[in-house]
C-alpha cells in the first residue's frame, strides 16, 4: 500500500517536472504580453518613426514605402522585421505580423538603410492613412523621405523552413492548458487513492 502510493506521488513528482522544464524551454518573450504606453514612451523608445505602407510582406519581413518621417530620416522604402527572436523557426506571441496594403504609423529601431526592427508592443497601429491629432501632437507632422538616400536591397525570399512552426512557436499555446490539465488529473488520483487508503 506505501508502495502504491509511492507510485503515485513519484509519478505526480515528475509529471511536475516534466512540465517545468517545458515551460523554461520556451523563451520568455514567448509568454510576453504588451503594457499600455504612452506615445511619449514609445517615441523615446523607437530610433526611426515613420508613417507607411507594405508594399511586400513575407508575414513578420516587409518592404515598406515610406510616406513620412516622425523621428530619424532615411529612404523612401525599408526593410523591416516584426520577429523578436533572431531564429526565424521560432515565433513568439509579440512577434508583429505585417499585412500587404495596409498603412501603419511604425515605431522602429535600428538604423537605415540596413534591416529595421519592431514588435508586437512598440506602439504600431494598423490602417493609418494619416496620423490622429493625439499622434500629431506627439511626433510631429514628420518629413518626407531623404531623396539623395539609397533604398535597401529588395527582401530575401523566405526560407523553407520559416513556414515551420517550431516546438518553441507552439509552446505557450497548448502547454499550459495541457499541464494544468494533467497537474489536476493526477491531484485527482491522488486524493481518491488517499481517502480509500484512509
Amino acid at each position: 500500500m506505501v508502495s502504491h502510493r509511492r507510485r503515485i506521488r513519484d509519478m505526480v513528482c515528475i509529471c511536475s517536472v516534466l512540465y517545468a522544464a517545458c515551460l523554461a524551454f520556451t523563451p520568455e518573450l514567448t509568454r510576453a504580453s504588451c503594457a499600455a504606453l504612452p506615445l511619449s514612451t514609445l517615441k523615446a523608445h523607437a530610433d526611426v518613426i515613420v508613417l507607411g505602407q507594405v508594399t511586400q510582406t513575407t508575414g513578420q519581413d516587409a518592404r515598406v514605402v515610406v510616406q513620412t518621417y516622425s523621428n530619424g530620416r532615411g529612404p523612401h522604402e525599408l526593410n523591416v522585421t516584426g520577429r523578436v527572436s533572431p531564429d526565424p523557426g521560432v515565433n513568439t506571441s509579440v512577434d508583429f505580423i505585417f499585412k500587404p496594403g495596409q498603412r501603419y504609423p511604425l515605431f522602429l529601431t535600428g538604423s537605415p538603410p540596413g534591416l529595421l526592427r519592431t514588435n508586437e508592443c512598440a506602439g504600431n497601429r494598423e490602417g493609418a492613412i494619416a496620423l490622429t491629432p493625439e499622434e500629431l501632437a506627439v511626433l510631429g507632422r514628420g518629413a518626407p523621405p531623404d531623396p539623395a538616400a539609397s533604398d535597401p536591397a529588395p527582401l530575401p525570399a523566405p526560407a523553407l523552413n520559416d513556414e515551420r512552426p517550431s516546438f518553441k512557436a507552439g509552446a505557450p499555446a497548448f502547454l499550459l492548458p495541457i499541464g494544468m490539465l494533467l497537474v489536476g488529473f493526477l491531484l485527482l488520483i491522488v486524493t481518491r487513492r488517499w481517502r480509500r487508503v484512509h
